[in-house]
Formats: C-alpha cells, structure tokens, sequence
C-alpha cells in the first residue's frame, strides 16, 4: 500500500495526515471509500492504508518526538526507506495540528473504526462422536475512548467467535436495544 502515498508530496500526506485523524475520531466516516475513489483501490486496500497511518499518529500524538528522525525510527521497517522519511517529515510537521484537533475531539466513547468477518467450519469430539458447526469470526477495529494521558488510544482489535444460535441472540437483544434507544429520542 505504501505505493501510493510514495510519491506524494509532504503537503498531501499531511492532509491525509489530518484526515486519518478526523476519521479516528469520528468525524469523516466516509474517508475510506474517498480513499478508495482517490487511489482506485478496494475498501480492504484502503483500510491497509489507514492501519499503515494509525501508528504514526499514535507515536506524533502521544509520544511528543522532538525530531522526524524520531518517528523514523519507530515507523515499520517493511516501509521503504524514502517512504518513511517521507512519512516521519509529514508527521513532526503536522503534530501541532494533530495535537490542537485531538484536543478539540478527544473521543470520549470508544467507537468501532471498521469490523471484517470470516466463515469457518469448528471441529469439535466427544465421546459419541465428531461435531461440526458453523462459526462466524468478527474481528473489529475499535478507537478506545481517551484515558489518561493519551490524548488519542492506540487502536485496537478485539476478535469474536460466533455460533449462529449467538448471533441470534445478539440480533434479537440488538433489536430491543435499538427499540429502546428510538423511545428515549422521541
């Protein structure tokens, strides 16, 4: 994914920068399928892209570099070299910014960035014999809300493994929880 952004001038990483921030922070839901028209790439590329820049922000927000040479350093190595000076320049040129938006939106709810799932097939034995059943695996990114002295949470990943019978159960609470929430509003 770093092929895209390699040859951007600093200015418009910066402002990718930035809009990976707001995105974190719940205020450009759409920015992966912009991100997607931007680089004609699909929606998982994009999110590729984005978990690429969540860690650098991590390290310009909570960290306090005092040089790029800084973030260089903790930027991942699989980046090729020009790319993550590249990088690291954008970021230590934009902390000001970053700084003063989180500041101004520090999340207070942890709220999922973007989930994935995958079917598979679970074995199980008991003594009467071989049991499959269907499992559904949901892995969620989640922006936990700011605690701390992070202004911004690393984000995180938590990862469930579903039967349908649980499913179910989710569906129907959600359903009521969502019954509820429409009654408070009204």
């Amino acid at each position: 994914m770093t092929q895209y952004i390699k040859g951007l001038p600093e200015n418009e990483i910066k402002y990718i920068f930035l809009r990976t921030l707001a995105w974190r922070l719940g205020d450009l839901a759409d920015f992966p399928n912009k991100l997607m028209e931007t680089f004609s790439v699909t929606q998982s590329e994009s999110y590729v892209l984005l978990e690429l820049l969540c860690p650098v922000l991590d390290i310009v927000i909570n960290e306090n570099p005092k040089s790029a040479e800084e973030i260089y350093k903790l930027i991942n190595d699989q980046i090729d070299e020009a790319t993550r000076m590249n990088l690291a320049n954008a970021a230590f040129n934009s902390i000001e910014k970053c700084i003063s938006f989180c500041k101004e939106h520090t999340p207070s709810l942890s709220r999922v960035l973007y989930h994935d799932w995958t079917t598979n097939i679970q074995i199980a034995t008991e003594s009467l014999g071989r049991i499959a059943r269907p499992v559904a695996s949901i892995t969620m990114r989640i922006q936990p809300a700011a605690s701390g002295k992070n202004i911004l949470p690393p984000v995180k990943s938590v990862t469930m493994d579903l039967t349908k019978d649980m499913i179910d159960a989710l569906a129907s609470g959600f359903d009521r929880l969502q019954n509820q929430l429409v009654r408070i509003v009204q």
